[in-house]
């Protein structure tokens, strides 16, 4: 079986070698998730190399493009942004549209983030990718759909719902655990598969004490940013508190 993060690292040392015997080279990937996007940056931090760029569209992304580059920094990225806008907005979640992009057969990797603004669905996708979607996608469930293009979003920021938990430690097992709705065990077993992101890097250490302002992406369950950890119960536990990406 191909390790993917291995045969990840081939394709970067591919880039690198390039970038050095290339004049004016410039590489651009697929969109990677975050699990990939923290290969890149341990790679290329390993070897000390800097003529790279990870971008989504906008700055807190969680899927980006990589650019490598011998020169000069590449101004534009080679993905579009399509609008959607449905005629029943029930089918307005980020599951249905996944689910009616993938039934297209376009890879995942072509796909960024999919962000829902004002009950409309912006998708940002590679140039081959939206071709596809414009001339397939009619439908996202039963909702018929009007696609568009839409202006670049470099100012966007996730929407974003505040809440609080009382836990019993700043171990990243027990935010994990308060953030998911899960037992210690399930959370403990997320973080060792690889699906829990803190600051955009895998962590597979439960006990990690995690500090304020910190961002914790698990996989299958959304985004957070511990806003305060500071407060405490009368029975000295502590109140956590978060902003959850919605």
């Amino acid at each position: 079986m191909i390790d993917k993060n291995n045969l990840l690292r081939s394709r970067l040392e591919d880039y690198v070698e390039d970038s050095y015997s290339e004049n004016d080279y410039v590489k651009f990937t697929d969109f990677l998730d975050e699990f990939e996007c923290s290969v890149v940056i341990e790679f290329f931090k390993s070897i000390c190399f800097e003529n790279y760029i990870l971008f989504g569209g906008y700055e807190q992304a969680s899927r980006k493009m990589l650019a490598v580059f011998s020169d000069d920094t590449p101004n534009n990225f080679p993905f579009e942004i399509l609008k959607l806008q449905f005629s029943n907005k029930d089918y307005l979640n980020h599951r249905n549209i996944l689910g009616a992009l993938m039934n297209l057969n376009i890879a995942r990797s072509t796909i960024g983030d999919i962000c829902l603004i004002d009950e409309q669905a912006y998708i940002f996708c590679t140039t081959a990718a939206a071709v596809v979607i414009k001339n397939e996608l009619e439908y996202v469930g039963r909702s018929k759909i009007l696609i568009s293009e839409a202006e670049p979003m470099m100012d966007y920021s996730p929407k974003k719902v505040s809440e609080q938990y009382v836990i019993s430690s700043e171990r990243l097992d027990c935010i994990i655990s308060a953030v998911t709705n899960c037992s210690r065990n399930k959370a403990e077993e997320l973080i060792s598969s690889s699906l829990v992101f803190v600051n955009g890097a895998i962590e597979k250490n439960s006990s990690k004490k995690i500090k304020e302002n910190s961002k914790i992406s698990v996989r299958g369950f959304g985004k957070f940013e511990i806003t305060d950890l500071s407060e405490r119960t009368r029975r000295d536990k502590i109140k956590l508190k978060i902003f959850k990406f919605i």
